[in-house]
């Protein structure tokens, strides 16, 4: 993948973010994307490669000295992995909000792209060589992702890696989909990292990488509920076992639920062992398993990730509290945290067993997953098109090689089925 790939499907969302909380205008808020950008590579590099002294700097802005030791305080305190989203967005808006506001408000005054990414790498990074022309094409790519929004081709992000193609002006509307364009899907976050494929438990054999599935604070619930049902709502769902059901642990914290439907749905596998237990017992276990470890001290979270999960037997089960009491009103949905920032708030989650880089669901798995789609889809007014894989979302082999593979055809039985 390009160079490029990772900034350019994390800007929009920070972008946003920054809009938001500070009232940043678009030039502005791409104008910080472009100095982020190049201080830690697009996001692929927070640890400073060769320091000239100490530990050099950290984290999206490359925090040095002083500045280091009060992020990595900040995080310990708030229980944060120092790589993740939440902690570098957090301690940048704590930083604009008090020692560093008036480079916000000096920020504030530019219209202009290149005077503003210059305005604020002299008064917020005081960066001892500049290198302009780096953080003015970072905040080049910044605007024009912002702007292009869910329609990036994956063409056009490696061809800006690899310098094939001018591809700001190009454009593009389409995302390359198992080989057939299609409007509007969600942006695609591809850089060098390999995130976990959903890393339900121990028994993942997939290499962990440095960003967590953590809710950024971008994603707060801010829209308005949508009025009138779901054209089509079914009003029977299929057999579906709640928390209660499977024993779940109480979640650490309340759970977040946003007032808009969500736009589709995500597919996963759980890259564990393809198990012969189709028992209701082994799913019900398999659903505690994935919570614990989601709660444990590996990830921290305040619950299972995913809104559902599906055992290779079939049996369909609700993971994130108040997933199932969501979508049987069809109106709101649950934040979830199993596929990054770019998707957990429009996306329903749904995790199936097995790891399927080179097999295949069994008929059982495959016949739950078109049924609890197809419900979803009829609750939420939601398109079978709008189905999308883990890797469609971020950097990851999810849901696997053949699953992935098969997503076009899993469109096609959903639409089926409704």
């Amino acid at each position: 993948m390009g160079t490029y790939t990772l900034f350019i499907a994390k800007a929009p969302g920070i972008m946003d973010a920054l809009k938001r909380d500070f009232g940043f205008s678009t030039v502005q808020a791409a104008a910080i994307l472009g100095n982020l950008g190049h201080e830690c590579d697009g996001f692929r590099t927070l640890q400073e490669v060769s320091p000239v002294a100490g530990r050099g700097g950290y984290g999206w802005a490359q925090w040095t000295g002083p500045r280091r030791r009060a992020f990595e305080a900040w995080c310990d305190n708030r229980d944060l992995d120092v790589d993740s989203d939440e902690a570098n967005y957090g301690f940048l808006k704590r930083e604009f909000s008090t020692t560093h506001d008036y480079a916000v408000r000096a920020l504030r005054q530019e219209t202009d792209l290149v005077r503003a990414v210059r305005v604020f790498e002299r008064k917020y990074l005081v960066a001892g060589v500049p290198h302009y022309p780096s953080r003015e094409r970072y905040a080049e790519i910044a605007l024009d992702a912002y702007r292009s929004a869910d329609r990036i081709s994956v063409e056009a992000l490696e061809a800006a890696g690899a310098g094939e193609a001018e591809w700001l002006d190009s454009g593009l509307e389409t995302l390359e989909r198992g080989g057939a364009a299609v409007a509007a899907r969600p942006r695609v976050s591809a850089g060098a990292f390999h995130d976990p494929d959903c890393d339900c438990s121990s028994v993942s054999r997939l290499k962990r990488g440095p960003l967590l599935e953590t809710v950024a604070p971008s994603l707060d619930p801010v829209t308005t509920l949508a009025a009138g049902p779901a054209k089509g709502m079914l009003t029977v769902a299929p057999t579906i076992h709640d928390t209660v059901s499977w024993d779940a642990r109480p979640p650490k914290a309340p759970i977040t639920v946003l007032n808009r439907r969500p736009k589709g749905i995500v597919i996963h596998h759980t890259a564990s062992q393809n198990v012969s237990d189709m028992s209701l017992a082994h799913a019900k276990q398999l659903a505690r398993t994935i919570q614990d470890f989601h709660m444990g001290p590996r990830r921290n979270w305040i619950d299972t990730g995913q809104h559902f999960t599906i055992s290779r037997g079939g049996y369909i089960l609700e993971g994130r509290h108040r997933s199932l009491e969501m979508a049987r009103g069809g109106q709101r949905h649950v934040l979830g945290a199993h596929a990054g920032s770019a998707c957990n708030a429009d996306y329903v989650g749904i995790e199936n067993e097995g790891t399927y880089t080179n097999g295949l669901p069994p008929a059982t798995q495959w016949t739950a997953l078109v049924q609890l789609s197809a419900w979803l889809c009829n609750q939420y007014g939601m398109s079978p098109d709008d189905i999308i894989g883990h890797r469609q979302c971020k950097d990851t082999d999810c849901p696997g090689d053949r699953f992935f593979a098969r997503l076009d055809e899993l469109r096609r039985d959903v639409a089926a089925a409704r």
